[in-house]
């Protein structure tokens, strides 16, 4: 997925490293809000600039490694900026279906004029960024919770009846 992401983002100025977590950020976290699962498995930590893929790293070395991508840094005036370029396409059939993927280029379609400071100030609002120490995973159920807002009664009884329709409790809707 990360090199489909790149090579959708390969001519946009503002694609670095920060914007590629962010975009795999909210395709798995908006995802789960959708399915009840992550589309791409991953794990995300607190880190200063926002959620962040624990295997993020990993991929991309594997992905430098076997020349399916490169990285390439640029000087800005605010500084430097490191962004994957793709070296081959990507072979996304085997692992991801058609609106997985669909679901992801919106997800980039949706991001693609922020700025990587923009993207990350966005994410500084969700709860499950607010409750986490630095370096701790966040949970996918923080999710379900709109930006630590208080809910009103109708979204918490809705709430509820999707979680109960979805298996993810054995609570009851009428609370």
């Amino acid at each position: 997925m990360m090199l489909h992401i790149a090579a959708r983002e390969r001519d946009n100025r503002r694609f670095g490293a920060t914007k590629l977590n962010k975009i795999l950020f909210y395709s798995d976290f908006l995802w789960y809000l959708q399915t009840g699962r992550s589309l791409t498995g991953a794990t995300y930590q607190k880190l200063d600039h926002g959620p962040a893929a624990n295997e993020l790293l990993p991929a991309q070395q594997s992905l430098i490694r076997d020349k399916s991508a490169r990285l390439e840094s640029r000087r800005f005036p605010l500084g430097r900026h490191t962004r994957l370029v793709p070296e081959r396409r990507a072979n996304l059939r085997p692992y991801y279906e058609s609106e997985e993927v669909e679901f992801v280029d919106e997800v980039i379609e949706w991001l693609s004029g922020a700025s990587a400071t923009e993207a990350s100030a966005m994410t500084h609002k969700l709860l499950g960024w607010r409750l986490a120490e630095y370096k701790e995973n966040i949970p996918f159920f923080t999710a379900l919770f709109a930006n630590g807002d208080v809910a009103k009664p109708s979204d918490i009884k809705r709430g509820l009846e999707l979680a109960k329709e979805r298996g993810w409790t054995q609570a009851t809707a009428s609370a």
